[in-house]
């Protein structure tokens, strides 16, 4: 057997691979740094020893000595909310993880007082001490879920997202998943509204609730081409689940597979439910791009002399021009820029004859659209000019007799 060739950097030392440290140390180096410009915090009260404490759990790697250093930390103070949490995320059991939440919250509330929720709503992540709060409303609601009290959840959801419309923690897609799940779909077509982003999230809940309202209507086959320019991988996924892995990726790029196992992850189930989804997605993989239809030189010839033998002459310049405007529109819930077609009258100053469609016109569309303005022209009657200007470029001249 032939040997594998070795690769230049075969005899490098490879770098080891870098892990992304827990978002919550980089808090506690904030906490730090905000501490030495306005003076250290108060490590002689309760809370001020248990943070401290907690804070180097979030630097530790080893599981046991993390549990270890949060469970020090209660010990010191029992309203240490992120140690609750942290302790839930290294539990078994959905009723022990579920306690553990319900108390981080608890002691979240104690801490923060009713007066934080009135003066910072609406920008709380924004405020360090509110985090832990909002880190434990999340991992109840997702309890809440599992347990199947689905309502409970969504509306834990609901206020994470009142209380941080700037969604730090990604709410509102887990919250698009609960809803399309339960067939809440004018609550979802309200959420993706409010957010309006072209990840491949959004996309292709866009197109599943266009299938749902509309069925394979044009609109809702223009979301999924859309929502497959995103992410290509994803229709993949969604179909076979077997080679999802076992758990959310830890991190994904737009457009990789590790975003389409993400989504497929946690939109499956809404479109596995949805009557008809799987069977609309699997034939648009099976759709071949249909070839814009072709025109030969003989077919042009022939369609000329018969426009010469039945259409009078006038004296007229026409011009016919075709471009992607400039100017964005609303075609359903999608923003694109449009290309037109244009035939119009020079001598006159008459539009003559037009099109306007999403996708660059094939030339057969271009000749349509020429012979139409001849026969049934939008203004005026039916003719042909004395002459006809275009710009020289290749499906104009394809035209050309």
């Amino acid at each position: 057997m032939a040997k594998k060739k070795p690769k230049p950097n075969d005899n490098k030392r490879k770098r080891p691979k870098l892990e992304l440290p827990d978002s919550r140390a980089m808090e506690a180096d904030m906490r730090d740094f905000l501490a030495g410009i306005g003076g250290q915090p108060n490590l002689d009260t309760p809370l001020g020893k248990a943070q401290s404490i907690i804070d180097r759990a979030f630097r530790e790697t080893n599981v046991k000595k993390r549990v270890a250093l949060a469970q020090e930390a209660l010990a010191a103070c029992v309203d240490c909310a992120d140690a609750y949490n942290l302790l839930a995320e290294h539990t078994t059991g959905r009723r022990a993880v579920h306690r553990l939440y319900e108390q981080a919250l608890a002691a979240a509330e104690r801490v923060l007082g009713p007066e934080v929720f009135e003066r910072e709503a609406g920008q709380f992540w924004s405020v360090l001490e509110t985090r832990a709060y909002m880190r434990a409303r999340l991992g109840l609601a997702n309890c809440l879920w599992l347990g199947g009290r689905h309502d409970d959840a969504v509306r834990h959801m609901q206020e994470l997202l009142r209380l941080n419309p700037g969604d730090n923690q990604g709410v509102r897609y887990i919250l698009a998943s609960f809803l399309l799940f339960l067939d809440r779909d004018d609550e979802t077509a309200e959420l993706l509204k409010a957010y309006a982003e072209r990840s491949a999230t959004w996309e292709y809940s866009k197109a599943l609730l266009a299938f749902r309202r509309q069925g394979d209507s044009e609109d809702a086959r223009h979301l999924l081409r859309q929502a497959r320019r995103t992410n290509v991988h994803v229709p993949r996924y969604l179909i076979d689940d077997s080679d999802l892995p076992s758990g959310q990726p830890p991190y994904y790029s737009p457009g990789d597979e590790n975003e389409a196992q993400s989504y497929a992850s946690s939109f499956r189930a809404p479109w596995k439910f949805t009557p008809g989804a799987m069977a609309w997605l699997r034939a648009s993989l099976c759709e071949k791009k249909k070839k814009p239809a072709q025109l030969s030189q003989g077919q042009v010839r022939a369609a000329i002399r018969w426009i010469a033998a039945n259409l009078p002459q006038s004296s007229d310049v026409w011009q016919a021009e075709f471009r992607q405007l400039s100017t964005w529109i609303r075609v359903g819930d999608e923003m694109l820029r449009p290309w037109i077609v244009l035939v119009t009258s020079l001598s006159h100053d008459l539009v003559l004859g037009h099109h306007l469609g999403d996708e660059s016109p094939p030339t057969a569309l271009l000749w349509n659209v020429l012979v139409q303005a001849l026969r049934k022209p939008l203004a005026g009657g039916p003719h042909v000019p004395t002459q006809l200007q275009v710009r020289e470029n290749e499906q104009w001249m394809t035209l050309k007799p």
